[in-house]
């Protein structure tokens, strides 16, 4: 298995994108003649949609979302809906029956004899003719009545409970407690524009850190008792005298997860401690690449408008996806069943059938699919713009770098950009499980339990080591700065920063630590708003009665998700910003030396500060030694009598290197004039 290791290694170094960057004498910025990269998926995507837009009419017709809130009588009517608006509650009148159920103003909350009868389909009138039965004693469950005795009560309970009743109620919620989705997500809003401001002024930024820390340990906190909160509530509900009926029979799962939950997020405030503690030195080092960061490209203008826009557009298209969403979770198939015993001789249930679960499927996924699309929109953009500017000498005249960008995209990289949130959504997840083990089996490779874990996940370890490890993000962001395609991009970003990880890894990480932390407080804060609203308080925004809700967590994850995409946005825009200045600055040091780099002083001194650059130690020379009063040795003869020409190049190599001022020889710019003229400003 040593052998197999060292297989992959050897296919590294010799893969043909791990090579080092050249540049040229008339260079003047990075790839621009580009060309149309990855169309395939552009026409995936267009395709996909066109599909996604004919079933989203189809789902808008036939839906009704009302199904999600309220139960259905034996005809398949809506409770609350149309002519029986004014009976709500689902109601069943032979709890050994569940077909046949009856939509009631009120649950009864004591027996009475033959008080409840089947109605006409205007629900006018009794029908009386078809017998009635004794009503049952029941509590409330949101809109559903439960049956106070043990076994009638297993059933109402069971079939509440099944998981596509769950998910169905759970998306109810969501359709009746919109407005606290809606409050949740414009405070994380909020918070991510604050973020954005903070790429113009470093003391903002290092105020709003030390508060993400600070928020992410509260709300952690108030999370977990919100889950308790939520579990005693579920349990009072399903088990707790109402109305002065005595449930003979307690449902306590619902209520035991929720408490579960509550340990859980307890034990991520103390995961989330440990890690504080240890990345301290890393968020610390963090801030000083931020620092450098932004004093570097503060003069950009517009860094955060077009984060912004992408975040309102995103959120407008998110809000139509949830939309078709919960149409298409409200799209059950009336089954028909006969039964003589019923008005009509027939009952209508309503079935969520399998074909029902696969349109849901492909919705839920182009839904996260545009979702990673959208989050890379901005990540690719101030790449771009950032790239522009770094490889430009006046960079005070540095014309709109982001519209350009934004231009660039449409123009040749949005089938690059649409594959690399496909491969995301399949590869994301493999890689940060893969990623430990591949790195524990190269530093161990010699080990015998090395050799062991390597033969046994052999197929796994290739697959990560021929495809997986390449694809990051930083594959966006050299996509943004030289256009090539997907896949290329993702190669060569890689190896750039493989061949250069004594220079960037320590920074990148930091930065991956900070934005981390900022990420994980608006998550929380979206999520934590919204379920706050519908645990804690009676009434949502619009007046909603919270009582009403069945499964609150619903409303909450929406609004975790859609904060999850604010904080991609803020936190990738901000990641973005700092690993592309890191990118361009080691493409820069492969490519010039001396005067011709264009790395600002700010990222000069930043590599500095992270003990990234090698310095030589201070020397002392003697007086006709001096640095400053050599000339180049190797422009003179070489004197083979005396032996202190050899000390002259020695000390003029050492103040080249302490003065950064190391030039190349003149023939590693010297290229072919036939290929220059053909191919401008490009690199080789």
């Amino acid at each position: 298995m040593s052998s197999l290791i060292e297989n992959w290694e050897d296919k590294e170094l010799k893969h043909p994108c791990n090579t080092e960057l050249k540049g040229s004498r008339d260079f003047e910025g990075p790839e621009q003649l580009r060309k149309c990269t990855d169309v395939f998926f552009l026409g995936l995507f267009i395709f996909v949609n066109a599909v996604y837009a004919g079933l989203a009419a189809y789902l808008l017709y036939q839906g009704d979302t009302n199904q999600l809130v309220q139960g259905h009588d034996f005809r398949g009517d809506v409770c609350g809906v149309g002519n029986l608006e004014s009976a709500k509650y689902m109601y069943y009148p032979d709890p050994s029956d569940l077909t046949v159920p009856l939509c009631v103003k009120t649950c009864p909350t004591e027996a009475s004899p033959e008080s409840m009868c089947y109605y006409d389909s205007e629900y006018i009138r009794e029908l009386t003719e078809w017998g009635c039965w004794d009503s049952i004693p029941c509590t409330t469950f949101g809109y559903y009545c439960l049956p106070h005795s043990e076994e009638s009560r297993k059933k109402v309970v069971g079939e509440l409970y099944e998981v596509s009743m769950l998910v169905i109620r759970a998306a109810g919620d969501v359709r009746l407690a919109w407005d606290a989705v809606v409050v949740g997500v414009l405070v994380a809003v909020l918070q991510g524009f604050l973020c954005m401001k903070g790429l113009k002024r470093m003391s903002l930024l290092k105020v709003l850190i030390f508060i993400a820390i600070t928020e992410c340990f509260l709300l952690l906190g108030m999370t977990a008792g919100l889950f308790y909160l939520n579990s005693r509530r579920t349990y009072n509900s399903l088990c707790k005298e109402m109305d002065s009926v005595y449930p003979s029979y307690c449902y306590q799962t619902p209520s035991d997860n929720l408490k579960t939950a509550s340990i859980v997020t307890l034990c991520l405030l103390g995961v989330f401690l440990v890690y504080v503690l240890l990345k301290k030195n890393s968020i610390s080092l963090g801030l000083d690449a931020l620092e450098a960061s932004i004093a570097a490209v503060k003069n950009i203008r517009n860094i955060s408008v077009v984060p912004l826009l992408v975040m309102l557009v995103g959120l407008g298209v998110l809000t139509l996806l949830t939309t078709v969403t919960l149409f298409a979770m409200s799209t059950a198939d009336k089954v028909t069943l006969d039964n003589n015993e019923v008005p009509g001789g027939k009952v209508i249930d309503l079935k969520y059938q399998q074909g029902n679960w696969w349109i849901l499927v492909f919705v839920l996924f182009v839904s996260v699919w545009w979702l990673a699309i959208l989050s890379g929109v901005s990540e690719f953009v101030v790449a771009g713009a950032i790239g522009y500017w770094f490889f430009t000498r006046e960079r005070s005249h540095v014309w709109k770098p982001f519209w350009r960008s934004l231009k660039i995209l449409c123009r040749f990289h949005l089938g690059s950009l649409i594959r690399g949130g496909f491969s995301n959504l399949f590869t994301l997840l493999p890689f940060l499980l893969l990623k430990p083990l591949s790195g524990f089996v190269h530093t161990n490779k010699t080990k015998c339990f090395s050799k062991c874990c390597a033969c046994t996940c052999w197929p796994l370890l290739c697959n990560y080591e021929n495809c997986l490890k390449y694809y990051s993000k930083q594959a966006c962001f050299y996509l943004a700065i030289f256009g090539k395609s997907y896949s290329v991009s993702a190669k060569e970003s890689y190896f750039l920063i493989s061949r250069n990880k004594s220079k960037v890894c320590k920074i990148m990480n930091s930065i991956s630590t900070v934005t981390a932390v900022l990420k994980l407080s608006i998550t929380i804060l979206g999520f934590f708003v919204t379920y706050s609203i519908v645990v804690v308080v009676s009434y949502t925004p619009t007046g909603t009665e919270t009582s009403t809700l069945t499964a609150r967590t619903g409303p909450a994850v929406v609004s975790l998700i859609l904060a999850v995409f604010i904080a991609e946005v803020c936190g990738g825009t901000i990641f973005s910003c700092i690993n592309t200045l890191l990118v361009c600055t080691i493409s820069d040091q492969e490519m010039f030396t001396g005067d011709r780099r264009f790395t600002p002083q700010e990222l000069e001194d930043l590599f500095e500060i992270t003990g990234n650059t090698a310095k030589e130690p201070v020397k002392v020379y003697p007086r006709s030694l001096s640095p400053h009063n050599l000339t180049n040795p190797r422009e003179q003869s070489p004197d083979p009598i005396l032996s202190t020409n050899n000390l002259h190049m020695s000390v003029w190599d050492n103040y080249q290197r302490q003065t950064k001022r190391e030039v190349k020889p003149e023939s590693l710019f010297e290229e072919d004039a036939r290929v220059r003229s053909n191919r401008p400003n490009k690199y080789y």
